[in-house]
């Protein structure tokens, strides 16, 4: 090859290209961003509607239908996802993996503005929130104070949102719980009654005043000038000036009929910390930024803060994702080191203090430049790409080992130390380049796939792939340059290598003889065992992603739908006490009527209830218990606690999942519907290993229905618009403007009868309306109100209503219990026109593994090519492929024994396998074929291939599980697995294929004219 001698003979520009690309590679690990995932943007949207006082069919009707009809209409959309409560809608919207984010966030904001006009006017709020992993916060900080009033935390906490914001790599900060403060315009019926004005007209009237239109602008001379018209409020004095109507011939002001001034809307959410009233600032860096950094500019900048902030508050850091991330980090960097060091002990044993210092040497080389070329691609340091290098590490040294071993062989024979180098790493720079190659493309499909499970894994692949290639190239180019000055001039192995060669001779070789005399039998006694190792798969078991092992969970607290914030409230102040008494328990910040800010790159954002209230929990391992026993024994003591359904949840690995188990029934009709969910709750009761069973149809809530007797209304001059507007009005307001005040802070206009912020029941008798012949009337001469009972939630799925019923999984796999609650469902009679979809966990696994078992299919159609381009024959790349089910069973036992599951990870690394093993098995073949030409027959062919090639088949082997080994150890259980089984699988493979290919070889590629059997 003549790169190996322009390398060595052009030696001086060699070592200077490769300090420029250690620059480089130490410039990419000095700037490169650190952070605990890898930032995703899957293609999909959240739209959230609020629109207080409605109920899930109005909702339905009025918000969800005409945005479900315009957002389908876009191309690329996978599905659309819909659950609809009271005053509340969400819908999810996913696109086909691989569609640009950015591009349908855009569609998705067109289509709603195009329908926007269509929607009810005093909607409350409708929002589309792109996802990404970006939206994670990275810190949650609490502003504390137990007597402070509201307004004071609110301006505290928006001068150092002010703050934070101004800060380098800082994305956004984000305030929650504070109650929004509004301009309240209470209005007096009465009063307005003996004007002769009606409610509507103050609303107008308001709101005609709020709008404020440009002038445009006018030239005059030279210069040109903004027209200003006027318009909109920017103080409460020009509110209550608000002209709303003229009687007697004069003027009515809005302060004449109504009382104005600053309130709070409606409080539906409270947080605390530890306890105690606060305020939340949730910090969201960039995508790009480094998250160390980030986070010490915004602790500086809070100590600094702490000194200005008023009496009576304090500031606390309750959440701080950079020591997660630093563990992490922390713990795949150790697990990197030991690899090394590992390897390089086991190497100066093997081989001698020379040679092993370059194999060594070729390590960080090939790990630092393959950095590099990530950093490029624009990858930050995070677990997936820390993995890969740890995964690279064992296949690292392959390449080095193998030009290594040539070169000192060539150096036994006598050959001059110039010409060994490069000779040495010529015979084997194909074998190198193909087997190179190979596992390359075994990795190259994972890097393709495309779905979210595979952009959380991407870097992984890429950065296996990027070390492989920067191993090859420190290997052919590098390698022989340093063994040519290095290598002593007369090379001697050392004792154990030695050994290790006395050793083949005396035992390797009879038994490798042995096998291949008895070829067929062999093969027969090696196909038994791969068969019985995968009559054992049933006993280890299928999972998808294993629990995040973090040391924080989630306490979820519903109460019956209906349920006041007031009573969500209690339940959640009796958790706390709970919580409070645990001694691992370092934090606790409490969210009622709205989900915790999102802190993990897969939870899900939980919609705002008054009935729902979640607790985000912070544990000290080092003062008991871990956090999984902690959670259990909470799980215990919650289930004494009838008034709600509090839920404990830890955090788990791989896409966001609501639950183990979703079983979705569509249909029509609502109550069918409920019916059939019924079913399904009961089927799923009677499966063992179901818990928090979740149906939400089973509960139906009971309205207050405020029925209009429309001919009543006609003769009292009562319109039935009227009536509504002012119940609307009572109850939950209506906003007909906003304010703006000197510093730019908006308010919402808020009118509404003074009935209080928290009405109650009693309140709607009290209401008046107003009668265009003139003067109020009771609300009872009108209408009469009754307790009716309504559906609590009503959930669509692609446009089509469905009851959607989730359970939890315990003490036994999620495959095995979906798999019988599945049988159930099968077995029921379903009425025409209703199905039923298994959904959770199951099916995601099943997109995931369909993805990783193409991906495995591609890999190996695409090896085979290479091997037949490389070997000028079909049968050779199937003895090469033997290596493949030899490596299963070492897999499938290392599994057994471990004691893990075939979850993601691991089938991610029985992948991985196919190109590892294949490597070992092309260096016999290549050998083989070379003593072939050679004129060696076949029995001596296939028996020195064995033999020459059994220390770097074994030697890499070794190195790979060798490196592999700390996180196998250290990994936890979502690398623990991947780990085991490719340990598992490159011993068995390691050992078996020195006899299985050989044997092989000789069955199958035997010359034409040669006999089975050859003395020779």
């Amino acid at each position: 090859m003549r790169l190996i001698r322009a390398t060595v003979a052009n030696h001086q520009f060699t070592l200077v290209a490769y300090v420029a690309l250690l620059v480089l590679a130490v410039g990419a690990l000095l700037t490169m961003p650190y952070s605990e995932d890898p930032p995703l943007d899957p293609p999909g949207v959240t739209v959230i509607a609020f629109y207080a006082g409605a109920s899930p069919l109005e909702m339905e009707h009025l918000v969800v239908d005409p945005l479900e009809e315009a957002i389908n209409q876009l191309e690329d959309l996978r599905l659309i996802r819909t659950k609809i409560e009271d005053g509340l809608a969400k819908l999810s919207i996913e696109f086909t993996p691989g569609a640009d984010s950015e591009e349908k966030y855009n569609e998705v904001q067109h289509q709603i503005n195009k329908v926007r006009r269509d929607l009810p006017a005093d909607l409350n709020a409708l929002e589309a929130i792109n996802w990404s992993t970006s939206n994670v916060s990275i810190l949650q900080l609490a502003l504390v104070s137990p007597d402070q009033p509201y307004r004071d935390l609110h301006e505290e906490a928006r001068r150092l949102k002010r703050m934070l914001e101004r800060l380098e790599g800082v994305k956004k900060i984000e305030l929650h719980g504070f109650p929004e403060e509004v301009a309240q315009v209470q209005v007096e019926l009465r009063r307005l009654a003996g004007f002769g004005l009606r409610l509507d007209q103050v609303v107008d009237a308001i709101g005609a005043r709020s709008t404020s239109i440009p002038g445009g602008s006018v030239r005059a001379g030279q210069r040109q000038f903004d027209v200003q018209t006027g318009g909109g409020y920017t103080d409460l004095e020009a509110l209550r000036r608000t002209v709303v109507g003229a009687s007697q011939g004069r003027l009515v002001h809005l302060e004449e009929v109504a009382r104005v001034d600053f309130g709070y809307a409606d409080h539906y959410y409270r947080t605390r910390y530890k306890g105690q009233r606060c305020l939340f600032l949730s910090v969201y860096q960039k995508q790009d930024a480094d998250i160390f950094r980030v986070v010490a500019r915004v602790r500086e900048a809070l100590d600094t803060s702490r000194e200005e902030l008023p009496g009576g508050m304090r500031l606390e850091v309750g959440f701080d994702q950079s020591r997660s991330v630093q563990q992490r980090i922390g713990t795949f960097s150790s697990n990197l080191i030991q690899g090394i060091a590992l390897l390089g002990l086991f190497l100066v044993v093997l081989m001698g203090l020379r040679p092993a210092l370059l194999v060594i040497a070729a390590i960080p080389l090939s790990l630092l430049v393959g950095l590099g070329w990530i950093y490029l691609n624009g990858f930050g340091l995070h677990q997936m790409t820390i993995t890969g290098l740890i995964i690279a590490l064992g296949l690292l040294v392959d390449n080095a080992i193998v030009v290594l071993e040539s070169i000192m062989r060539l150096r036994q024979q006598g050959v001059e130390r110039r010409e060994a180098a490069i000779r040495g790493a010529e015979l084997v720079a194909w074998p190198n380049l193909s087997a190179t190659l190979t596992t390359v493309l075994a990795f190259l499909p994972i890097l393709m796939m495309k779905d979210n499970t595979g952009d959380f894994i991407r870097s992984l692949p890429l950065t296996v792939i990027y070390a492989l290639v920067a191993s090859l190239l420190v290997s052919t180019t590098l390698v022989p340059l340093l063994a040519m000055w290095v290598l002593p001039r007369t090379y001697v192995p050392g004792r154990a290598y030695r050994y290790l060669e006395g050793w083949l001779e005396r035992h390797y070789r009879p038994v490798l003889d042995h096998c291949v005399r008895r070829g067929w039998l062999t093969m027969a006694v090696v196909g038994g065992l791969v068969v019985g190792c995968l009559l054992l798969i049933p006993f280890i078991g299928v999972s998808f992603f294993p629990k995040a092992e973090k040391p924080q969970f989630l306490v979820d607290i519903e109460l019956p739908r209906g349920a006041s914030i007031a009573a969500t409230d209690s339940v959640a102040a009796q958790v706390e006490t709970v919580l409070a008494a645990q001694p691992e328990i370092q934090t606790y910040m409490t969210n009622v009527g709205k989900g915790n800010p999102v802190v993990y790159y897969n939870m899900n954002f939980a919609e705002p209830q008054p009935y729902f209230a979640q607790i985000f929990t912070l544990v000290d391992e080092e003062k008991g218990r871990s956090t999984a026993a902690l959670a259990a024994d909470l799980r215990r003591q919650f289930a004494g606690m009838p008034a709600a359904r509090i839920h404990v949840r830890e955090f788990k690995q791989g896409p966001a999942l609501d639950a183990p188990i979703m079983i979705r029934v569509l249909g029509d009709d609502l109550q069918e519907l409920a019916q059939l969910a019924g079913q399904v709750e009961e089927q799923l009761l009677a499966v063992p290993g179901t818990g928090y069973i979740d149906n939400p149809m089973r509960r139906s809530s009971t309205d207050v229905a405020v029925r209009v007797d429309n001919d009543r209304a006609e003769e009292l001059g009562v319109a039935p618009v009227d009536i509504s507007r002012t119940v609307r009005a009572a109850i939950a307001g209506v906003k007909a403007g906003h304010l703006r005040d000197s510093h730019g802070q908006y308010y919402d206009i808020v009118v509404r009868l003074p009935v209080g912020n928290d009405p109650v029941l009693e309140d709607l008798g009290r209401i008046q309306v107003s009668s265009r012949l003139g003067g109020q009337l009771p609300l009872a001469q009108v209408a009469r109100v009754e307790l009716a009972a309504g559906q609590s939630v009503i959930n669509h799925y692609n446009l089509e209503r469905a009851a959607l019923i989730k359970a939890e999984v315990d003490d036994r796999p999620v495959e095995v219990v979906t798999g019988e609650v599945s049988a159930r469902l099968a077995a029921l009679p379903w009425p025409p026109q209703y199905r039923y979809l298994m959904g959770g966990e199951s099916k995601s696994r099943q997109e995931a593994f369909g993805g990783l078992s193409q991906a495995a299919l591609i890999a190996l159609v695409a090896i085979y090519g290479v091997l037949v381009f490389q070997f000028r024959s079909f049968a050779q790349p199937v003895i090469v492929f033997s290596a493949i089910p030899l490596a299963a069973v070492g897999a499938i036992l290392a599994m057994l024994l471990a004691g893990y599951s075939f979850s993601f990870t691991a089938l991610l690394g029985l992948t991985s396998l196919i190109g590892i093993v294949v490597s070992e098995s092309i260096l016999l073949v290549d050998f083989a074929n070379q003593r072939l030409v050679e004129g060696a027959s076949l029995l001596a062919a296939v028996q020195d291939a064995g033999v020459t090639r059994f220390l770097p088949v074994a030697l890499t082997a070794l190195t790979d599980v060798i490196g592999l080994l700390p996180l196998a150890l250290q990994g936890g259980t979502l690398w623990a697995p991947m780990s085991w089984a490719i340990i598992g699988g490159v011993l068995s493979s390691g050992l078996l294929v020195l006899l299985v290919v050989p044997t092989l070889y000789y069955l199958l590629a035997r010359p034409k004219g040669q006999k089975r059997i050859d003395h020779a």
